[in-house]
């Protein structure tokens, strides 16, 4: 049976994003999407990019658009 994470994981795999983003709220995923078992409700597709504090290559950061994650890398980030 499809479920609607599963809907939700194609969807994003389709547009290319790489998670769900709650702006200033949490970021979750594709893999393990909705881990708060919250309402995923208002959550937008996202992308991942660098951390705005760049100090760890590790340390990344969901963007709600995947130009926003583009200029992150672009800043000197890796994400």
């Amino acid at each position: 049976m499809t479920t609607v994470i599963k809907i939700i994981e194609d969807h994003l795999r389709g547009i290319g994003a790489d998670g769900l983003v709650y702006p200033s709220e949490c970021v979750c995923e594709i893999g393990n999407l909705a881990p708060c078992d919250g309402s995923a409700m208002h959550c937008q597709p996202g992308w991942r990019g660098a951390s705005k504090d760049g100090d760890d290559p590790e340390d990344w950061l969901m963007y709600a658009s995947k130009e926003a994650a583009d200029a992150s890398k672009a800043e000197g980030g890796e994400a």
